[in-house]
């Protein structure tokens, strides 16, 4: 039985989506500034810019799931459906796979270019 909207369950969800929607704001900012000054600054043509346009796009997908949780808690349901919270946060997982995997790409690219530095400006 649905006990209704509670204290203890909506003031974390609050909490998480601000935290979700500053994520969001600042991942948009590092996107929206790297492909505006790309042809500006030699440092936004480099790989590491577009790798770390991806990652941002990918934080973006994973924090957009703190929203479903903020309508959990708001509803006042106790529990999730099953199928909702597959199909509402199957995104928010691959997003969180793909930033993890994106930044271990730009962490090798860094160690390419430091350890290798001649190799890496031929390529």
């Amino acid at each position: 039985m649905d006990a209704g909207i509670t204290f203890q369950f909506l003031l974390p969800s609050i909490i998480y989506t601000l935290m979700g929607i500053i994520a969001i704001l600042l991942n948009l900012s590092v996107c929206y500034i790297t492909i505006k000054y790309r042809k500006q600054y030699v440092a936004f043509k480099s790989n590491t810019a577009i790798l770390l346009i991806i990652n941002s796009f990918f934080e973006i997908l994973q924090h957009s799931d703190q929203f479903y949780y903020l309508f959990v808690a708001g509803s006042g349901a106790n529990f999730a459906l099953w199928s909702n919270a597959v199909f509402f946060q199957t995104h928010a997982l691959i997003g969180f796979f793909a930033s993890i995997f994106t930044f271990i790409n730009m962490s090798i690219d860094r160690l390419i270019a430091v350890v290798f530095p001649l190799l890496y400006e031929l390529n």
